[in-house]
C-alpha cells in the first residue's frame, strides 16, 4: 500500500528532484475522501511508498497560499522545490488516473 511521507511545508522548498506533494487538511471531508482514493490510485499504478510528501495545511494557510494551494484537497508535481502542474478538488477518476499515469512517466518511478 502506497504511504505518504508527511512533512511541513517549509520543508518543500529543499525537495530535490521530482516528487509528488499531497496538500490536506485534517478535518476537510472532501480530503478525507480523497485520500483513500489517492491512495488507492497510487497502488493501482504501482508508486513506491513514500512516493507522496503529504503536507497538513492546517496552521500554515499563508504559506500553503503562498506555495501555490488555492484549496484542499490539491496534488502537486513539484520539481526541485517548484510546483509544475496541480490538481485541484474533486475531479473525476479517470482524469486523476491519467494524470498519475503522466506524472509518473515524468518521475520515472
Amino acid at each position: 500500500m502506497a504511504k505518504f511521507r508527511d512533512v511541513d511545508i517549509d520543508e518543500l522548498a529543499f525537495e530535490k528532484g521530482s516528487r509528488l506533494v499531497y496538500f490536506c487538511h485534517p478535518t476537510s471531508g472532501p480530503c478525507r475522501t480523497f485520500e483513500p482514493q489517492l491512495v488507492e490510485f497510487l497502488d493501482r499504478l504501482g508508486f513506491s511508498d513514500d512516493a507522496v510528501l503529504r503536507v497538513n495545511t492546517q496552521g500554515c494557510e499563508d504559506a500553503a497560499s503562498a506555495f501555490g494551494v488555492i484549496g484542499v484537497p490539491a496534488l502537486a508535481l513539484v520539481i526541485d522545490g517548484k510546483p509544475r502542474e496541480w490538481l485541484f478538488g474533486r475531479l473525476s477518476d479517470e482524469f486523476v488516473l491519467a494524470t498519475l499515469t503522466r506524472w509518473k512517466d515524468i518521475l520515472g518511478s
